[in-house]
């Protein structure tokens, strides 16, 4: 993909979309609060082959990700978590503390079958999809932050309840200067 990095700002928030897949739409979310870098999402990571893109496109923008404070995951589908950690488990984002829901985590804890058979896609995609976050989740570890289906992550960032797609599933808000 010819450009694979959208900055943009929200208010004094430096922002930046990233592309984490060149043929489909999955896309990462780096906002810079000029106090903590906060990223929504980790992509795919090593879970498809080729790999997501996310690591490489960060570094390109030049951020390492030991640089990542925070990260938010509105919901633990594959293409949210699977950039965690890779498939030995060490941790992509050392030093960051992740945030997600307490319904999300109990939800994903039960081991629910996520995709059932259907001629939409077919049974690799569907074992992709059922097994990555259960392989996940557990390499989040102590750096895992449960919270409750609203609040402020970090001034000027917070999550509010979108239940649906998932039971847990959070949006963002983001405010800066007004």
């Amino acid at each position: 993909m010819e450009n694979a990095l959208f900055p943009f700002k929200i208010g004094q928030f430096n922002c930046l979309a990233i592309n984490d897949v060149d043929d489909w739409n999955c896309n990462v979310l780096l906002i810079d609060t000029g106090q903590q870098r906060v990223l929504i999402e980790t992509g795919n990571g090593d879970s498809i082959s080729p790999a997501g893109l996310l690591v490489g496109q960060l570094r390109e923008a030049g951020i390492s990700p030991d640089e990542i404070d925070i990260i938010i995951l509105t919901h633990a589908d594959c293409d949210h978590i699977g950039g965690m950690a890779d498939k030995g488990g060490i941790q992509t984002f050392p030093q960051a503390r992740v945030v997600m829901s307490r319904q999300e985590w109990t939800f994903w804890s039960s081991k629910p079958e996520r995709l059932l058979p259907n001629d939409q896609y077919d049974e690799d995609f569907r074992r992709w999809a059922n097994t990555v976050t259960e392989t996940r989740l557990p390499h989040l570890g102590d750096k895992l932050e449960l919270i409750e289906s609203q609040a402020e992550i970090v001034p000027g960032i917070g999550v509010i309840p979108a239940f649906g797609h998932t039971p847990g599933m959070l949006a963002i808000t983001v405010s800066s200067a007004g």
